[in-house]
């Protein structure tokens, strides 16, 4: 079942199983090689298949910090990936209202050119 929700790290998780039985067969233990999993191999596999996305998650964390950090330089950084996701959408609300501020400030001064070089124009 885990393996559908993380497909590309079943190897990562046979290969971990493989190591973990050759350290037991090396101190005596008897591992037969078709043997089920027990629970401490089940951990382990899970384990190996959650360590490579816990770790992009905390990648995505640190740079969506750094986002924010830019944004917001005064705030301070969010050290939850939770409290990230959610200044990040506030972060979106403000850059919708800066790309519409941005958009008129800049309309302003082309509108006033266009006045002073064509005065007769109607520009209701």
């Amino acid at each position: 079942m885990i393996d559908e929700y993380f497909p590309g790290h079943s190897v990562a998780a046979s290969q971990v199983i493989k190591a973990h039985r050759k350290v037991q067969r090396k101190v005596g233990a008897e591992v037969a090689p078709n043997a089920h999993r027990n629970l401490e191999e089940q951990l382990l596999a899970i384990q190996a298949r959650l360590q490579p996305t816990h770790r992009m998650l905390r990648r995505l964390q640190h740079v969506g910090a750094q986002v924010l950090s830019a944004l917001c330089p005064n705030m301070p950084a969010p050290r939850t990936p939770s409290r990230t996701a959610d200044w990040l959408e506030v972060a979106i609300g403000r850059l919708e209202a800066w790309k519409v501020s941005s958009g008129r400030a800049g309309a302003r001064p082309a509108l006033e050119f266009v006045r002073a070089r064509y005065p007769g124009l109607d520009l209701a």
